[in-house]
């Protein structure tokens, strides 16, 4: 199966997946793609449904690291994230973010005006 890309209508996995990665185009609110040399990237991952007893947003992947493709003149703005082992453990609908933390220290999320949906789907029972 080739990788889940943010362009698509988002990422879904059965319990337990590990397999594949998420890779997305960083692009800033112009559509540009973002140049991330020396910039490290994370992902949170969230619950899809705000809810008064869940306040904030609980999340189930905090700051996991994504790789950041070295050929940022080729590649520019590409990363790859793939889920540990527990990460996909919980069935359900999600939404993930990307955060950028560029070398001078600002930080910046990506999307800026959305998050992107995950949708983890039960699995089977069985052997």
């Amino acid at each position: 199966m080739p990788a889940q890309t943010a362009a698509t209508n988002g990422a879904y996995y059965t319990q337990g997946d590990t397999w594949p990665p998420i890779t997305a185009v960083l692009t800033d609110n112009t559509g540009a793609t973002v140049d991330l040399t020396g910039a490290t990237v994370t992902i949170r991952v969230a619950y899809a449904r705000w809810s008064y007893y869940y306040s904030p947003t609980q999340l189930i992947v905090t700051d996991a690291s994504c790789v950041v493709h070295p050929d940022q003149t080729n590649y520019q703005g590409q990363v790859q994230w793939t889920p540990s082992a527990g990460d996909t453990d919980i069935a359900g609908d999600f939404k993930y973010t990307f955060e950028v933390t560029f070398p001078g220290g600002g930080v910046q999320t990506f999307p800026q005006n959305t998050q992107l949906p995950l949708h983890i789907e039960t699995k089977l029972p069985g052997a």
